[in-house]
């Protein structure tokens, strides 16, 4: 059973206290006073049978009845007496009075004495009382003795529970402090009254009272200190933001300068870069590239043909089919932008993507020979971004561009050979949703 406070526990251990002992001490009452009341009757009984030559003027068989009909009729008028029955020496009935009564009064107890006159035995009489005497005496005194009893012990009740209240009065006041503290509130306060484990509770709450005020009042101490010290952090992240927005400007422009001069000498691909690196992006995103990934992906692809700085402008623009040796030269583009970036902590990620973005996914691309999956995910990209705008774009070689259609057909046979076929229906995929936006 669960108790909301300390009184309330005591006040029911206390009640059923109450209850237990007045049903024991009604218990005992009951067998007690039944055992005591058929004692007393027998001995009353036992008085009123002796009759000796103060009640008995006359021998019984001198045939003077009136004496014993007096006698007789004098006992049977006692209420608790249910029948009289005199009889002389040889047990003859002489006088036998019996009183009418409800069926519920029967005949309880009998007690039979001989009648002496001049010590001689001159007869017998027999008394029997009812049981509606027995029963009324014995309620009569088993009600009074629980009366008194529940008396006693309400009387010793209200004592426990005054005794319980004073003790559990200090209980209940050290709980409230202790909740108000809980919630904050420092400024209750307890006074010892007491040396004993109480007391001792009451000088243990009064120290976490000090401790905790004392630890409050050093917080707001440093307060002061700790709000500058914010602001001056406020202040260098805000300068810390602006010098790296600054930087990140350098950095675009200077990819943008890089840019420039790749376009620079091919005048066929202006504009190219930007649109790989659109076509990647939108790639990117739709398959959800982390944001460090994207970083150097964007990099990458605005800046996948800065090598061919480094390959002479006839071969760049030459229309007519290339010799194996001027496409060697091509091929080493990828090489040569990694020589130039790789060494651009910033831009060192970007250019491992920049020496692998024409390996192939069969691993018949250049410049290593590797397939699969071993190409990284930012190259795999890259290569489908450059293909598909290299197809829909005017090259020296080929004035007239493939239509869209003829280049997403080119692109779906490159899966699995040329491309990565997942990041192909990906792509086909973002290809389909920009159609639908413009």
């Amino acid at each position: 059973m669960k108790f909301r406070s300390v009184r309330g526990r005591l006040t029911f251990y206390i009640i059923s206290v109450i209850l237990v002992l007045t049903l024991i001490r009604l218990s005992i009452i009951y067998f007690v006073k039944s055992r005591d009341m058929i004692e007393d009757m027998t001995e009353s009984l036992n008085n009123t049978v002796e009759i000796g030559v103060n009640a008995v003027k006359r021998p019984l068989w001198d045939f003077d009845l009136k004496n014993v009909e007096d006698i007789a009729a004098t006992i049977i008028m006692d209420e608790n007496v249910a029948e009289v029955v005199i009889t002389d020496q040889n047990g003859n009935i002489i006088v036998r009075k019996t009183k009418l009564f409800d069926d519920e009064e029967r005949r309880f107890l009998s007690r039979s004495r001989q009648i002496f006159f001049e010590d001689h035995h001159i007869g017998n009489i027999m008394i029997s009382l009812t049981d509606k005497y027995y029963n009324q005496k014995k309620m009569h005194d088993i009600i009074y003795e629980v009366f008194l009893g529940l008396l006693e012990i309400t009387v010793l009740g209200w004592i426990i529970l005054w005794i319980s209240a004073h003790i559990t009065r200090p209980l209940i006041r050290i709980t409230e402090v202790a909740n108000q503290i809980a919630l904050g509130n420092l400024d209750s306060s307890l006074e010892v009254k007491s040396h004993d484990e109480i007391g001792s509770l009451e000088e243990t709450i009064q120290t976490m009272q000090r401790q905790i005020r004392e630890h409050i009042g050093e917080i707001e101490s440093n307060h002061s200190e700790i709000q500058a010290l914010y602001e001056e952090t406020t202040a260098m992240n805000e300068e810390l933001e602006n010098l790296v927005g600054t930087l990140d400007r350098n950095y675009q422009e200077t990819i943008m300068v890089l840019a420039n001069a790749i376009e620079a000498n091919d005048s066929y691909t202006r504009g190219h870069c930007d649109r790989v690196q659109k076509y990647s992006m939108l790639l990117a995103e739709k398959i959800g590239m982390n944001a460090r990934d994207k970083r150097n992906l964007n990099m990458a692809a605005i800046l996948h043909d800065i090598g061919k700085i480094g390959v002479p402008m006839e071969i760049l623009n030459k229309e007519t089919p290339l010799t194996d040796d001027e496409f060697n030269q091509i091929k080493r583009h990828c090489d040569i932008g990694y020589q130039i970036l790789k060494d651009i902590e910033f831009l060192s990620d970007s250019a491992q993507i920049i020496l692998q973005h024409h390996e192939r996914y069969d691993g018949k691309g250049y410049n290593n020979g590797i397939k699969g999956e071993d190409i990284m995910l930012e190259s795999r990209i890259i290569t489908i971004a450059d293909a598909y705008d290299a197809m829909t774009s005017s090259r020296a070689y080929r004035k007239t561009p493939l239509t869209r259609e003829q280049a997403i057909s080119e692109l779906i046979k490159g899966k699995e050979n040329q491309f990565d076929g997942k990041l192909v229906d990906a792509f086909l995929g973002v290809l389909k949703a920009e159609v639908n936006e413009f």
